[in-house]
């Protein structure tokens, strides 16, 4: 009889210890916790703005370097042309004889002037007379240039101090030629030229007028040219 109770217990023992172990395999395994991953938020990005368009600025003639007129590129240089002087040394020379003619001859019409004073010094004051209209006309003719470059028009003048006046070549407006009747027999004219804002150049009784005035409008076709061209890379 103890041993069969011996053996009752042991199955209750095991009946009970059963369910309990059953359990504790059954019953899921705790997930273990996952480590927590840095995630870069992305800053907020600002949407893409339209280029903005800006207008080109208009190219502007080149300008003239700053300095005297010896610095730029001459295209033309001009002077008052010596056949413009013609009246000039034609007195001269016609006085320059009369002294020559007086001093060799004596003439009998300077009878009464040389009471006074003696065929030397009128000979002598008339061919002084006629050397200094000469002479004048020779300064007058060469006292004042003219100069074309790529960016003005220069009138310089002045035999001991050198002077210059100069007007912007893309400036000017308007180029015209004057002549004489007697100005078209030699050749010579006056071409005059103004700008936008009022002022006055004349280069006055230069030979063949109507070269410098195509020079001068080729030029300033040349200056409206680079004007209208637009920028690259605007």
């Amino acid at each position: 009889m103890a041993d069969r109770s011996d053996i009752i217990r042991r199955r209750l023992l095991r009946a009970r210890r059963q369910p309990a172990t059953e359990k504790t395999e059954s019953a899921p395994a705790k997930a273990e916790p996952v480590p927590a991953r840095a995630v870069s938020i992305p800053a907020k990005v600002a949407p893409p703005q339209a280029p903005i368009k800006q207008s080109p600025s208009p190219p502007t003639a080149p300008k003239a370097p700053k300095g005297k007129i010896e610095r730029e590129k001459k295209l033309m240089k001009l002077s008052c042309a010596r056949r413009a002087q013609f009246l000039k040394y034609f007195m001269g020379l016609i006085i320059l004889g009369a002294g020559g003619y007086v001093y060799l001859f004596r003439p009998i019409e300077f009878a009464v002037v040389s009471a006074f004073v003696s065929f030397d010094y009128i000979a002598s004051a008339l061919v002084l007379l006629g050397i200094v209209i000469i002479l004048y006309a020779e300064a007058k003719g060469r006292g004042a240039n003219y100069y074309i470059t790529q960016y003005r028009i220069v009138e310089s003048w002045g035999l001991l101090r050198k002077r210059e006046h100069g007007l912007q070549l893309p400036l000017v407006e308007s180029v015209k030629i004057h002549q004489t009747f007697f100005q078209r027999i030699l050749g010579i004219g006056d071409v005059e030229l103004k700008t936008s804002g009022g002022d006055k150049l004349k280069i006055l009784k230069v030979g063949n007028p109507s070269k410098v005035e195509s020079l001068i409008l080729s030029e300033l076709n040349r200056s409206a040219g680079a004007k209208t061209q637009q920028p690259r890379g605007a």
